[in-house]
């Protein structure tokens, strides 16, 4: 009986030196986590509009831009994202797949042709850069041993990587005056219509999709008339023809 007593004693002690050590050594491990984590959530593409803008045409012209300058744009974000940029644009780009940065730029000649502005409308081209938008959430490893939010802040920075995408703007045509003066925001608009999208070249090393070649001058957008408007105009053109025949005949 007393050996039993004994053997039951020796383990009690031994595992009363063992669950300490490991309450211990688990709460060790947690607290061996980084001491700031950086989270990312609600990712969705969006466009950033660039410095590539074309000027406002009246009705009746076609909108273009042909000009040799350093397309750019930057990121939105708050002031305490922007103190540690570099960071948090490096792990966003592991963790949304996608290379981002504060902000994006390219020289080179830009040239795009648009449509004809339609009547009553002032149009121009502008060219937006892809972007992605989340929000990051910045973390802190505080005693005993749980992470708490040191900020959440909301993101949209351009793709390093990634696409320009030609628009068309339109707005209404302003009313005349005396002094011809426009009191519009230069940036005011009122609908945006696709015209092209065109590829960066290279790969993304974070991920995102094999470029093709370089389209960056990209082949206006030809107009076609339908058979049955160009019939048309082919038979007024010969109906006047005959009709000028027929006054010379008769003069002469």
């Amino acid at each position: 009986m007393k050996k039993f007593e004994k053997i039951g004693l020796a383990v009690a002690m031994m595992f009363a030196f063992l669950v300490p050590t490991l309450a211990s050594s688990s709460a060790h491990a947690i607290c061996d986590a980084d001491r700031t984590i950086y989270e990312f959530k609600a990712v969705k593409g969006t466009e950033r509009l660039t410095n590539v803008r074309g000027d406002w045409m009246e009705a009746g012209f076609r909108a273009a831009y042909n000009d040799t300058t350093t397309a750019t744009v930057n990121a939105s974000m708050t002031a305490t994202v922007s103190a540690e940029a570099g960071i948090v644009f490096a792990k966003a780009s592991a963790s949304i797949g996608m290379t981002v940065g504060a902000s994006w730029s390219k020289a080179k000649s830009w040239t795009y042709t648009g449509p004809e502005v339609p009547r009553g409308k002032e149009g121009r081209v502008v060219m937006y850069r892809e972007s992605r938008k989340f929000t990051v959430v910045k973390k802190s490893l505080r005693s005993p041993c749980t992470y708490v939010t040191v900020y959440s802040a909301s993101v949209e920075a351009p793709t390093i990587f990634g696409t320009n995408i030609w628009r068309m703007q339109y707005r209404a045509a302003r009313a005349r005056s005396v002094m011809g003066r426009d009191f519009r925001p230069a940036d005011s608009f009122e609908q945006e219509v696709d015209l092209a999208v065109e590829e960066d070249e290279g790969i993304d090393p974070n991920g995102g999709f094999p470029a093709p070649d370089d389209t960056d001058e990209l082949e206006s957008p030809e107009l076609s008339f339908g058979s049955d408007l160009l019939n048309d105009l082919v038979h007024l053109a010969a109906a006047g023809l005959e009709k000028s025949r027929r006054l010379l005949t008769f003069t002469v």
